[in-house]
């Protein structure tokens, strides 16, 4: 499915929940959506693969470290320097 068609569905979940949307697109980053606004945040080049699984659960964990404390959802392409205390 191309990233228009997702950026579609997604801002239409967003809409719909009243809640912002993210989707995890593996190695090409994340995907977050609220209201008519959708951003592509691509995801950090490692070479080789450390755990070629199980990265969504951190991103989903980031965004909610960072809703807690806060931060709009579009704060979170900085998530890659949080740091964890």
């Amino acid at each position: 499915m191309s990233l228009e068609k997702l950026k579609e569905i997604g801002k239409t979940l967003a809409k719909r929940s009243g809640r912002a949307v993210f989707m995890t697109l593996s190695e090409n980053g994340v995907l977050v959506c609220q209201d008519e606004r959708a951003e592509h945040i691509a995801a950090a080049p490692v070479r080789p693969a450390a755990r070629p699984g199980g990265g969504g659960r951190h991103v989903h964990r980031g965004a909610g470290r960072g809703a807690a404390a806060g931060a709009s959802p579009y704060q979170l392409r900085g998530w890659r320097r949080w740091r964890r205390e």
